[in-house]
């Protein structure tokens, strides 16, 4: 009937009762509502079964706390009782949460993806997905070819895949094209994944949308009324392309 007979001094220091108020009240009664059905269940499976063990539960205990526990029973020789034995995992689940909440901020908010050696894709974040427009599912399996613009020049990828190769970091700007088949911009850093043994298994790249930053700059060297590049352009480029030529 889960009352107690027995606890030790460990187990009423976790729920923070006195030993005379643990012994006026059944164990089930501390589990919070949520988990009793599933506490109930267990129990009966430790009857049949005769043990259980790594079974998560909440209690609810004095001053309204809430404790997760991983507990294991297992049902005594003579069949009439239960020993219980409980780990407070409180703290561990609270990490664990505030990990999840992270990673799915991360998730909603940073563009990036993951590939094996080969260059297959076996991770995206949603963030990726949304502003490609395909589905995790699309992208998954294949390479990042797929999103490839063809304004871009080839020996950029030539020059990256070269950097990455050689386990180093590479950093620039991409335009990419849409499943629609629009572009975007993106200011790229690419690094190489290592095992806990050093071998090279992949790499993880890490954007930011940089589209509208790009916009403006092609605003700023493009007149307005024929579309070519402006005075301010011409400034610009012409010292690198005499250098270029006295090189």
């Amino acid at each position: 009937n889960t009352n107690f007979l027995y606890f030790n001094e460990a187990y009423s220091k976790i729920l923070g009762y006195e030993k005379e108020e643990l012994f006026n009240m059944p164990c089930l009664k501390l589990t919070a509502p949520e988990d009793v059905k599933r506490v109930k269940d267990t129990i009966t499976l430790t009857k049949e079964k005769g043990f259980v063990e790594n079974f998560e539960t909440t209690y609810l205990v004095k001053a309204n706390r809430r404790v997760s526990v991983n507990m294991a029973l297992a049902l005594m020789p003579d069949k009439q009782g239960l020993l219980i034995s409980i780990k407070d995992i409180t703290e561990s689940k609270r990490k664990e949460k505030q990990i999840h909440n992270y990673v799915s901020m991360i998730d909603k908010n940073i563009i990036t993806s993951s590939t094996n050696a080969q260059g297959k894709i076996i991770h995206v974040s949603e963030a990726f997905a949304k502003i490609s427009g395909f589905t995790k599912e699309e992208m998954l399996g294949r390479d990042h070819s797929m999103i490839r613009h063809p304004d871009m020049p080839k020996k950029i990828f030539k020059e990256l895949w070269q950097t990455i190769s050689a386990s180093r970091t590479w950093q620039g700007e991409v335009k990419n094209r849409k499943k629609d088949g629009s572009f975007y911009w993106v200011d790229m850093t690419i690094s190489p994944n290592f095992d806990e043994y050093g071998y090279k298994i992949g790499y993880t790249a890490i954007r930011k949308d940089i589209t509208d930053q790009k916009l403006v700059e092609e605003l700023s060297i493009t007149d307005s009324l024929t579309q070519v590049y402006n005075r301010r352009h011409f400034d610009d480029l012409i010292p690198k392309i005499i250098n270029s030529a006295k090189r």
